[in-house]
């Protein structure tokens, strides 16, 4: 092992056979501290609304029946059922759940030298491992709705407190992390996401006479697919020669196909549901932005 240093993940999303595409990079990150001989172990904690059927609490030892990999990482799942609108209560619920699989995590598997936080969102544990058992961690924040959050002065202490006591706060871009810094009043470094160049190799850039722009996400109020819609309408009144891509499932989906039918955009716009990682790499490759 690399130093022997164990290496604990604390994600709040993973891929499970429900959501096999939530939090793929995460599962991407850690197999490929695993191939340079880290010693890494995850706590997934999966809130799931009751409004969608999920009623049976779960904290167990990560297999198969829990999470959709081909091999097996080892860590502990908690699954938890959430009560839609009422967040002190999911909080209550979720932090003695995510507390036990920390205990539990530590009887399997042994004590972590670090804690890894994905996002603020598994900062409230990292804050009580690190307040009982002296275990520094890490932020590393992607999660854009700490922008609006913010502004919105939701959850303002539970995200300051997660900030300001790690050790190093990273988000994935330069200008992600000038806001964060500005919002919260503390530091940040730069950590972009990983990409495996052994699987995406960009091709060349060509001149091409229309311009392809790609969309993947959820389609919700909070990634506003249908101003993206009307945005790309009026580009192509202006004059521009372009498609885009919309890939990605959500509530907001069968809107943004009505709007797509009710203007005559068919020809344009390539809207589809959530399609597996060599479909999201074809079409990276033909596009020439990300919106």
């Amino acid at each position: 092992m690399r130093e022997n240093l164990h290496i604990l993940w604390l994600v709040p999303w993973f891929p499970t056979h429900a959501k096999p595409v939530a939090g793929l990079f995460f599962e991407e990150q850690i197999r490929a501290l695993l191939s340079d001989g880290f010693d890494v172990g995850v706590i997934i904690s999966d809130r799931n609304s009751l409004s969608k059927g999920y009623i049976k609490p779960n904290v167990s030892v990560v297999s198969g029946k829990t999470i959709s990999v081909k091999e097996k990482i080892k860590g502990i799942y908690v699954g938890m059922p959430a009560v839609p609108r009422i967040d002190f209560i999911n909080d209550i619920i979720i932090r003695r759940a995510e507390r036990y699989s920390y205990l539990l995590y530590v009887e399997k598997f042994g004590r972590p030298n670090i804690i890894h936080s994905q996002t603020f969102v598994m900062g409230t544990l990292a804050r009580w491992i690190k307040s009982v058992f002296e275990i520094p961690y890490v932020v590393t924040e992607h999660f854009s709705q700490t922008i609006r959050m913010r502004r919105l002065n939701i959850r303002k202490q539970l995200i300051v407190r997660a900030y300001r006591n790690s050790s190093i706060n990273a988000a994935v871009s330069p200008g992600f992390a000038d806001v964060l810094k500005k919002l919260y009043k503390q530091e940040f470094i730069c950590v972009p996401n990983l990409v495996d160049t052994q699987y995406f190799h960009p091709p060349s850039p060509g001149v091409e006479k229309v311009y392809d722009f790609l969309y993947i996400g959820s389609f919700n109020a909070w990634k506003r697919p249908l101003i993206l819609l009307k945005a790309f309408n009026s580009l192509l009144r202006a004059g521009l020669k372009a498609r885009i891509a919309m890939v990605g499932d959500g509530p907001l989906f069968a809107k943004a196909v009505t709007y797509i039918k009710s203007n005559n955009l068919e020809h344009y716009v390539n809207i589809q549901h959530s399609v597996d990682r060599s479909v999201v790499r074809d079409l990276l490759w033909r596009s020439r932005s990300l919106v």
